[in-house]
């Protein structure tokens, strides 16, 4: 929900912050536990309120055209479901060392835009979309054409995903399309 995604957000600001302008420290004055960067790649959930599965299902018009920001497939890159993200928190929370580490928490799979767009446009019953691209390699204001994240390290520690990227894709869109 966009809570969770709130604070993964301002925990990311916060630590980026610490480490540019003071480096790692202890948390908590030093009681034995060490700095955790987690990077996700697009976490998405209920109640979204931006990002590209709301601009998809906002911009679908009646003449069955919908309008897509970028080339033809769009960009690429693994989505991961809000609780997804979570459960990889609260482990490293458990597995925190002293010093600083970092973990890449994804999928193991990715979608492109294209394949959203489909999803979508299925999830809300349209036949015969028509996809206007609006041009260039990113669609998005900050997107990323292609991103990959290698998550084996903290798959070591036993997390793994619940859902794909599409399976992602799918419950954010059941969660927040009302028809």
């Amino acid at each position: 929900d966009d809570v969770g995604f709130s604070i993964v957000v301002e925990e990311h600001r916060q630590i980026v912050q610490r480490l540019l302008h003071r480096g790692p420290r202890p948390r908590s004055g030093g009681i034995g536990r060490g700095e955790v960067l987690r990077r996700v790649p697009v976490d998405v959930g209920e109640n979204m309120k931006r990002g590209v599965l709301i601009d998809l299902l906002d911009k679908y018009n009646k003449n069955d055209i919908l309008e897509v920001l970028g080339n033809f497939p769009g960009s690429s890159k693994p989505y991961i479901y809000i609780t997804d993200v979570i459960s990889a928190m609260r482990l490293l929370e458990k597995k925190m060392r002293e010093g600083f580490s970092y973990y890449n928490v994804a999928t193991l799979d990715h979608v492109n835009v294209k394949e959203i767009a489909d999803i979508t446009t299925g999830m809300m019953g349209l036949k015969e979309v028509r996809y206007s691209y609006t041009g260039g390699d990113r669609g998005w204001k900050g997107d990323v054409p292609v991103v990959r994240l290698n998550s084996d390290k903290i798959r070591k520690l036993g997390w793994k995903s619940r859902y794909t990227s599409k399976e992602a894709i799918v419950r954010s869109i059941s969660a927040t399309y009302k028809g």
